[in-house]
């Protein structure tokens, strides 16, 4: 078993990812700052934990596919990274191609049957707690999100990739992304956790 797609899932879901894209790119035409706007950023990790959190329960392709949830990131980071680049925001242009390598990886024949993109997607469950800061902007608010991006994304990625590598074999360009995308999410911890130091009311984003 290798990095192949696993079979049957561009031809079984291909309808669905096309209407994954095209409702994420009628979101973008119709939003205002869609890389920025709380509703759509935390509406998306709402609905992806919710989604994943039911393939997990299930772990049944009669049940509810895998697909489901790729599909739906796909569509939500094919646009993110068009946006990105439109907006020339380097640094979430690496996250929304981070993010889509991903997919990519947790389509193919090796990590699809783990149900690899529901498990990685719970690295989202600190986003509405971010946006809920940015808008109540007091350092209580921020403290919660800091919490739960602790847990999310510095304490259960690692869980995640030992679990992954625990039952498949090592790859290394896999690990390169993970490594990739742990490093950018120290960074943004670290940068938060100087903010939550030197605090002051009127801050409204980790720049």
């Amino acid at each position: 078993m290798g990095l192949e797609l696993t079979p049957g899932i561009i031809d079984d879901y291909f309808y669905l990812m096309c209407a994954s894209i095209a409702f994420w790119f009628t979101v973008y035409i119709f939003s205002k700052d869609f890389g920025s706007n709380p509703i759509i950023l935390s509406g998306h990790s709402v609905v992806a934990v919710i989604l994943s959190a039911v393939s997990l329960y299930f772990h049944d392709e009669s049940k509810f596919p895998e697909a489901f949830v790729i599909c739906f990131g796909v569509g939500f980071f094919m646009v993110d990274t068009f946006d990105c680049i439109l907006r020339m925001d380097l640094m979430f242009l690496l996250h929304g191609i981070l993010g889509l390598s991903f997919l990519y990886f947790a389509s193919t024949t090796r990590y699809y049957p783990m149900r690899a993109a529901s498990m990685g997607y719970f690295v989202e469950i600190s986003t509405p707690l971010y946006h809920r800061w940015k808008g109540k902007k007091t350092k209580e608010t921020l403290g919660h999100f800091l919490l739960s991006f602790f847990l999310s994304r510095i304490v259960w990625l690692p869980i995640f990739v030992y679990i992954i590598f625990s039952a498949t074999e090592y790859n290394k360009w896999v690990v390169y992304a993970f490594t990739m995308f742990y490093i950018l999410n120290c960074v943004w911890f670290g940068k938060g956790i100087q903010l939550y130091k030197n605090y002051k009311a009127d801050y409204r984003a980790l720049d």
